[in-house]
C-alpha cells in the first residue's frame, strides 16, 4: 500500500510549479496557524479598514452589515427559494445597529442562503451542516470571522446581479489571495504526523465557496488552477488508507473533502482533463448499493444534481482511461458492455420535494446525468467518435430530456455540466444552438471570462476544428480545446 508521503507527492509538475510560485512570496513564511488562528492578516485588516483603495469605503467590516435586511434581493429571488432554505438558515433577525457584534453571523448566513438557494441541486439536504459549519468557522477566529464575512459580500453580489463590479472583482481577487496563501503556507511546512490532516482541512476551508464563486465570475483557468493547487492539501486531509477510497470521502463528516471529490470530477469530465486525485473505486453494483445503504443524509448529490453512484462510476472510468493510456492500450469492449449495462439498472432515489414540479424537473437532471454518463463512456472510454451509433443514441435521449424541459434558471444551471459532455457529441446544428442558448440562459454564463462562458468556448472550438477538418469529434478534441482556449 502507498505511505502517505507517496501519495501526496504523486501530483503533477503544474501542482508542483504552482506551489513553488506560491511558496516564495513573503507571505507562505507564516504558519497555517498564523492565518487562521494568530493576529489579523493583510485581508483582515483590509476588510476592517478604509485602506484597500481610496474610493472603495464600503470594506469596513461594519459597513458589510446592512441596516436591514436585504428585502430587494430577497423579493427579486423569491421564486429561487420555494422550499424555505433562507428561512431554515436565517432564523435569527438582523437587529438595527449595524456595530453590534451579534449581526455579523446573521448576515453571513443571510448571504449564503440566498446563494445556496441559487447555485445548488437540493439545498434543503445541506441546511443544518451549512449553517453548523458556518457558525463554527465564525468562532474560529479573527481571521476566519473576516473570511466569511468577505465571502457573503461577494455572494450578495453574485445573487443579486449574477455578476461582480469592479469592488465585487477586488473582493474576489483578495479572497483568491488569500485562500492561495493558506494552501501554500501548508504546503512549506513540515507538519507533525498527528496534527497533518487536522491543519490540512483547515487549508482547505473556504475552498469551495471560493470555486463556487469562480465558476459564476471567473475565467476557468483560475478554477482549474486552485483545483490543481488543493489537490495535494486534499490529499494530506483524506483519512488512511492511500490512494484514498472515494465512497468514504463521500460519506465524510467534513464537507471540505466531499466537495473536493465533486469539484475535481466536474472539473474533469467537462475539460478532458484527467482527475487532478487517483481515487480508490473497485466497482460493482453491489459495491454501489453498499455505498448507498450507508450514505444516509451525506453524499454528494445535493450539490450539482449528480447521483453519488454516478460520481463513483466516473471516477471509476477515469481510472481504467488513465491505465489504458498510459499502456498505450484499448479497453476491452465487454468491459464496455458491462459497464453500459450498469449505467441503465442504477437505481437512482427519486427526488423530493414540497414543490411537485421541481421534484420533477430535478428528476430530469439525474436521467440527463445517466445519458451524459453513457456519452463518456463511450467516447472517453471506447474512444468513439460523435457519428458512432451508440454515442448517437445516447445523445437524442439527452437531447429529449432537455428539449422536454422549459428553459430557465432551474434547470439550465444544473443541467450545464452534462450539456458541455453532451456537446462534444453534438453534430446537428440545432442541437449545438439548444445546448448554447440554454448554457447562456444562465445569466451569469453570458459574462465574458466566466467558467461557463469558457467552457462555451471550449466547444465552439471542438466544432470549429473537427469542421475544418472534416471529422467527427472525439473526446481527445476536447482536452485539446480546453488548452487552446485556457492555457490549462
Amino acid at each position: 500500500m502507498a505511505s502517505r508521503q507517496s501519495a501526496v507527492l504523486c501530483v503533477g509538475p503544474s501542482q508542483r510549479s504552482l506551489l513553488v510560485a506560491l511558496s516564495s512570496s513573503e507571505k507562505t513564511d507564516s504558519s497555517l496557524k498564523s492565518i487562521t488562528q494568530g493576529p489579523p492578516t493583510r485581508l483582515t485588516r483590509l476588510i476592517e479598514s478604509n485602506q484597500c483603495t481610496p474610493h472603495v469605503s464600503k470594506l469596513n467590516v461594519d459597513g458589510l452589515i446592512p441596516l436591514k435586511h436585504n428585502t430587494d434581493v430577497e423579493e427579486e429571488y423569491d421564486d429561487d427559494d420555494p422550499e424555505g432554505f433562507e428561512e431554515i438558515l436565517c432564523q435569527i433577525s438582523i437587529r438595527l445597529d449595524r456595530t453590534v457584534d451579534s449581526n455579523k453571523l446573521p448576515f453571513v448566513l443571510q448571504c449564503y442562503a440566498q446563494w445556496i438557494s441559487q447555485s445548488v441541486f437540493e439545498p434543503l439536504k445541506i441546511a443544518y451542516t451549512t449553517k453548523d459549519t458556518i457558525s463554527q468557522q465564525f468562532s474560529l477566529s479573527q481571521a476566519s470571522r473576516s473570511r466569511l464575512l468577505m465571502i457573503s459580500q461577494i455572494m450578495r453580489k453574485l445573487a443579486k446581479h449574477r455578476a461582480l463590479d469592479e469592488e465585487g472583482n477586488m473582493l474576489l481577487e483578495l479572497l483568491r489571495c488569500e485562500i492561495w496563501q493558506n494552501v501554500a503556507a501548508f504546503c512549506s511546512r513540515q507538519w507533525a504526523e498527528n496534527e497533518e490532516r487536522e491543519h490540512a482541512i483547515l487549508a482547505l476551508n473556504n475552498t469551495f465557496e471560493l470555486m463556487n464563486m469562480q465558476a459564476a465570475s471567473a475565467p476557468l483557468s483560475d478554477l482549474l488552477r486552485l483545483i490543481q493547487l488543493a489537490a495535494p492539501v486534499f490529499l494530506k486531509a483524506c483519512p488512511s488508507p492511500y490512494p484514498p477510497h472515494m465512497s468514504e470521502l463521500l460519506l465524510e463528516v467534513n464537507v471540505n473533502l466531499r466537495h473536493f471529490v465533486v469539484a475535481d470530477v466536474a472539473s474533469s469530465i467537462t475539460t478532458g482533463r484527467p482527475l487532478q486525485c487517483r481515487y480508490h473505486v473497485p466497482w460493482s453494483l453491489e459495491y454501489c448499493d453498499e455505498f448507498i445503504r450507508k450514505r444516509e443524509d451525506r453524499g454528494s448529490q445535493w450539490l450539482l444534481g449528480i447521483p453519488d453512484q454516478f460520481l463513483l462510476l466516473l471516477a471509476y472510468m477515469n481510472n481504467l482511461r488513465e491505465d489504458a493510456i498510459a499502456a498505450n492500450a484499448m479497453i476491452d469492449p465487454t468491459m464496455i458492455e458491462r459497464i453500459g449495462e450498469d449505467i441503465r439498472v442504477i437505481n437512482v432515489m427519486p427526488c423530493e420535494s414540497k414543490e411537485p414540479t421541481l421534484a420533477i424537473v430535478r428528476t430530469v437532471v439525474q436521467e440527463c446525468w445517466r445519458q451524459a454518463i453513457f456519452i463518456y463512456l463511450y467516447m472517453a472510454l471506447g474512444r468513439a467518435h460523435a457519428l458512432d451509433s451508440q454515442v448517437k443514441k445516447a445523445h437524442r435521449s439527452f437531447m429529449k430530456l432537455v428539449n422536454g424541459t422549459k428553459s430557465g434558471r432551474n434547470p439550465d444551471a444544473l443541467l450545464t455540466i452534462p450539456m458541455i459532455i453532451a456537446g462534444v457529441a453534438a453534430t446537428k446544428s440545432t442541437h449545438r444552438h439548444t445546448i448554447i442558448s440554454r448554457v447562456l440562459s444562465v445569466p451569469e454564463y453570458t459574462n465574458p471570462n466566466t467558467a461557463g462562458n469558457d467552457h462555451l468556448h471550449l466547444l465552439k472550438e471542438v466544432w470549429t476544428r473537427t469542421a475544418n477538418e472534416g471529422r467527427a469529434a472525439r473526446w481527445d478534441d476536447l482536452r485539446e480545446a480546453c488548452w487552446r482556449i485556457t492555457g490549462v
